[in-house]
């Protein structure tokens, strides 16, 4: 396991992760063969599992796991969203107006996309700034030499407070990838401004030009999620 948890006290509770490995086992899907009914089975047990159980019994890092599947969920919804509002603005406008250009024609099937997810990304963004500043708050003692992190390594989280200011110090130390830590960035940026500016929400003009980066907030949360519990988030899905 990772910094984040011993192995010991997870392994004497029932957590999120039998409960998913159960639903797995019981409806017998194969991955490779029917990989969307597969995450849907997992989706849909994180789920179950918060609504069905106390709530004051859920862990910390239950939550953290729970989270990153509906991050994930969500970004593929919002492709799925996105795609069809797109669609349909495009054939319309096609269909009843011969006066409008190709470009102006995928200019505002664009719009119309982005308008349709603007609040679903709103949510997964922060989302994703959430569960990274927790998970970059575990992180923080890897910094430190293996032999002083358990003695210095709470003093350490203590003192260092703010997303940005954790994203840099664990990509100046190399704790996380360059990549990762440009995409922490990148969140963090367009939280900000979906968060803060009510328009945003709508226009997504925070993200022109990096619509595709959305389909990276899987990938840092992985990492992070990984360097914390020593196994990934997304431990039952093939990327």
């Amino acid at each position: 396991m990772g910094i984040g948890i011993d192995e010991e006290v997870r392994a004497q509770r029932y957590d999120i992760h039998d409960y998913i490995q159960e639903v797995l086992d019981k409806n017998d899907v194969d991955l490779d063969e029917n990989p969307f009914e597969w995450f849907g089975l997992i989706r849909a047990a994180a789920s179950q599992y918060v609504v069905k159980g106390d709530s004051t019994d859920i862990a910390d890092y239950e939550y953290h796991y729970i989270t990153a599947v509906r991050i994930a969920d969500n970004i593929s919804k919002s492709e799925d969203v996105y795609k069809e509002a797109a669609t349909n603005m495009r054939d319309d406008l096609i269909e009843n107006h011969d006066d409008i250009s190709d470009e102006e024609i995928k200019a505002k099937a664009e719009d119309a996309g982005k308008f349709t997810i603007g609040n679903n990304l709103t949510l997964t963004y922060s989302m994703a700034y959430e569960l990274l500043d927790d998970l970059m708050s575990e992180a923080i003692p890897l910094i430190l030499p293996e032999e002083t992190r358990e003695k210095a390594g709470g003093t350490l989280k203590s003192q260092l407070e703010g997303y940005e200011s954790k994203r840099q110090i664990l990509s100046q130390c190399e704790v996380v990838s360059k990549e990762t830590a440009s995409t922490i960035q990148h969140i963090g940026d367009v939280r900000h401004d979906v968060v803060h500016e009510v328009d945003e929400r709508f226009t997504l003009d925070t993200l022109d030009g990096d619509m595709d980066r959305i389909d990276e907030i899987p990938g840092a949360v992985n990492e992070v999620y990984e360097l914390v519990y020593g196994e990934p988030a997304y431990q039952y899905v093939d990327e």
